[in-house]
């Protein structure tokens, strides 16, 4: 698997937020990558009740497992073999001394590392890009 990797600056109150964001769009892009017909079951990025149950139904059916690896990770198998894993993100806090707002003068640097068999995503920028 190649591994690539990727920062964004995020506002102190938007960790859990751009975490979940990230998860979601690694899942999403992953699944479609492999061909599965996504366009029905998760046309939003938010899922309701029914659509996680029939991602569920299909993801079954190609033999495909996402395991949160407990530690804010994912891995993505297909039949007992991982085609994609996001790893644990990291965290640098940053000062901007020239911000107006004292609640925009720390943010934090979020460093998203993740592995595939199938190149870079789409849904996240390039390490040139930031």
């Amino acid at each position: 698997m190649d591994q690539f990797e990727f920062s964004v600056a995020i506002d102190l109150d938007d960790v859990h937020e751009t975490e979940e964001w990230v998860r979601n769009a690694f899942s999403r892009e992953t699944l479609e990558k492999m061909g599965l017909p996504l366009e029905e079951i998760w046309p939003d990025e938010e899922l309701t009740v029914e659509q996680k149950t029939e991602l569920r139904r299909l993801l079954a059916h190609y033999d495909v497992d996402i395991l949160d690896d407990g530690d804010r990770g994912l891995k993505i198998y297909v039949d007992d073999e991982v085609v994609a894993e996001l790893l644990k993100p990291k965290y640098v806090m940053h000062k901007d001394v020239k911000a107006r707002r004292a609640s925009q003068r720390l943010f934090y640097e979020m460093m998203i590392k993740y592995k595939t068999l199938f190149g870079e995503y789409e849904s996240f920028p390039s390490k040139e890009e930031g």
